[in-house]
Parts: C-alpha cells; structure tokens; sequence
C-alpha cells in the first residue's frame, strides 16, 4: 500500500493503476478494511468497491480481525 500513496502523490498513474489492480489480488479478511480506507483516500474506486464486496461475503472471518 505504501507504493499506491507514493504512486498517487507523486501522480504516477500508470502505476497508481498497477497498484490498485495488484492488491485486489492481495485482500484477505484482515486486510480488506484497511485497504478500502487507503484506496478511499487515494481515489480507487474499483479497489473500495471490492474491498467492501469482499468484506460483505467473508463477513464472519472479517469481524475476527
């Protein structure tokens, strides 16, 4: 998540994109919240959306975390 801020401050979008597209792949129940809130404040629309599908459909293992 760490390359996604640099990515996003320093307006390198090609790879902003990269790094959204990778952590979709990269969710896990105790991931998904805090992913969500990071692509929330760098504009990831698609990467929130299936962070918070993801969170719904593995809502028991999600609440563990």
């Amino acid at each position: 998540m760490s390359l996604l801020v640099a990515c996003d401050r320093l307006q390198i979008r090609p790879l902003f994109a990269d790094c959204c597209q990778f952590l979709q792949g990269c969710l896990r129940p105790d991931n998904c919240l805090t992913t969500r809130a990071v692509a929330e404040m760098h504009g990831c629309a698609e990467l929130s959306r299936l962070c918070a599908e993801y969170a719904f459909d593995n809502f028991e293992e999600v609440v563990k975390h």
